[in-house]
């Protein structure tokens, strides 16, 4: 019986040794491929698209996590056989990280999801802004001029980016 029992012992000692041989190996593998963000939020994508209740021009703005911009515009007055146009940009990592640091900073996620005015037919005319940050998300419908001064200072970031873009 006691021969039995240091069998036992050594074989899971050898199990024990095993593991721990693996994990040395595995894990520096499996941190490696894990990408350095430095500090800073993993997703951070904002999308703001405005439709006028005109024909003239409806656009949408989207900045992703890498600093691309893309500006996709529909133009019936100037363009009405092709009215959908798309610019690219990238913005300098400089200037995506003050961008980035001004939209968290701003505390969006403190914002109300609507700001429209009584009798304001969004579906016609509104501005839709959505901001994607770690893992939360936060959509806001503006159908008037009320919103609050720091929404605006976002969205006034984002048409000096747009009017960048070439």
């Amino acid at each position: 019986m006691m021969e039995k029992v240091k069998v036992f012992v050594q074989y899971m000692k050898r199990i024990f040794v095993t593991i721990v041989i693996m994990s040395l190996l595995v894990l520096p593998v499996v941190f490696a491929q894990q990408p350095s963000y430095e500090g800073s939020i993993v997703k951070f994508q904002v999308r703001y698209s405005v439709k006028r209740s005109s024909i003239t021009q409806d656009y949408e703005v989207l900045i992703n996590n890498k600093g691309v911009v893309v500006v996709s515009i529909n133009d019936y007055y100037t363009n009405p056989e092709s009215p959908h146009i798309v610019k690219t940009g990238k913005l300098s990592a400089e200037e995506f990280q003050d961008f980035k640091s001004f939209v968290i900073n701003t505390g969006v996620f403190q914002f109300q999801n609507e700001y429209i005015a009584s009798g304001t037919m969004v579906e016609l005319s509104s501005e839709r802004i959505k901001f994607v940050i770690g893992n939360k998300t936060k959509e806001i419908v503006i159908g008037s001029t009320t919103a609050p001064s720091k929404l605006r200072a976002i969205i006034q970031r984002i048409e000096e980016i747009k009017s960048r873009i070439r």
